[in-house]
């Protein structure tokens, strides 16, 4: 759509490195501020939070050089990125959750604690940079004629924006996730939640995008986008399950009792009603006070009929 923005003399600024930055940034932040609220030290925190944006892009770097070694012949293209760009999602995001655990290992932090913050800061970064990726043609989507498709930059046809779609879903994430986080909950639990949602998420928009790369695995040829997601989900559901301290056989007993228990299927009703109460009375709160800020922004005063 939009590869180059702008220039600055003869440097061309790309649209996914600018929204890669705003993504480390504003992730960052956020990952700043619920550590402020927890009481973490600053200078550990800013140093986990350098060291592991910094382990995850090299090992992002390493991982696309890797899977594409017959492009890159020569050192000068491996490390002048900005001539020969390219890095691999997977290769940052595990590269970067592996800095984090060795580093909270050394500074004696809790891993999962410091996981939960550092996965909703990572679904900020992964919000921008779905945006950058959509400018920039990164992630291309499948060629389509809908209402919907797009020009990609390097691509013939119209495409589905399938990073869009992504980085809508990874923003709704972080604010749930955001919401919560203050609250109480069981140490690592959104760490395995965040793996599972990301698995899930990558794993369906996989099929909606062009094949890039494929692995053999026992003579089957699989997405290395599927192949990363699989791993993940099962990663996800074993730390959820491990958390929790629960099983997946009971889940499924449970799942299997709901549909002859009474009780629990009345429950389940009473639940959904007070919970669609709660949203439509907050609803109604925040466009009344919308409505009051309009008003008075656009100095709009009542006229009532009886004085």
């Amino acid at each position: 759509m939009l590869p180059i923005l702008f220039t600055v003399g003869n440097f061309p600024v790309s649209s996914f490195g600018l929204f890669l930055g705003l993504g480390i940034f504003f992730g960052a932040f956020t990952v700043w501020r619920i550590t402020k609220s927890f009481e973490f030290d600053f200078e550990k925190v800013l140093d986990l939070i350098f060291l592991t944006v910094g382990s995850g892009f090299i090992f992002s770097r390493l991982v696309f050089v890797l899977t594409n070694i017959s492009v890159f012949d020569s050192l000068s293209k491996i490390f002048f990125i900005n001539k020969y760009p390219g890095l691999s999602f997977w290769g940052g995001f595990l590269g970067g959750m592996l800095a984090l655990w060795w580093l909270t290992k050394r500074s004696r932090i809790a891993f999962l604690q410091a996981a939960d913050i550092a996965m909703i800061g990572f679904f900020m970064a992964a919000f921008w940079t779905e945006i950058g990726c959509l400018l920039g043609g990164c992630g291309v989507g499948l060629e389509t004629t809908s209402l919907i498709s797009v020009d990609q930059a390097g691509v013939i046809g119209k495409r589905l924006p399938i990073q869009l779609f992504e980085s809508v879903v990874f923003l709704l994430i972080f604010f749930g996730f955001w919401k919560a986080i203050l609250r109480f909950h069981i140490q690592g639990s959104f760490f395995a939640k965040g793996l599972i949602w990301l698995a899930v998420i990558k794993l369906i928009a996989g099929f909606f995008k062009s094949p890039v790369q494929t692995v053999s695995v026992s003579g089957f040829l699989l997405r290395t986008e599927v192949l990363f997601s699989t791993v993940v989900l099962v990663v996800g559901i074993y730390f959820y399950y491990r958390i929790h301290k629960k099983t997946p056989q009971s889940d499924i007993s449970l799942f299997l009792k709901f549909f002859v228990s009474r009780q629990m299927q009345r429950s389940l009703v009473t639940k959904i009603t007070r919970w669609w109460y709660n949203q439509k009375v907050n609803l109604t709160v925040r466009f009344g006070r919308a409505r009051k800020r309009l008003f008075k922004f656009l100095n709009i005063r009542s006229n009532p009929e009886k004085f």
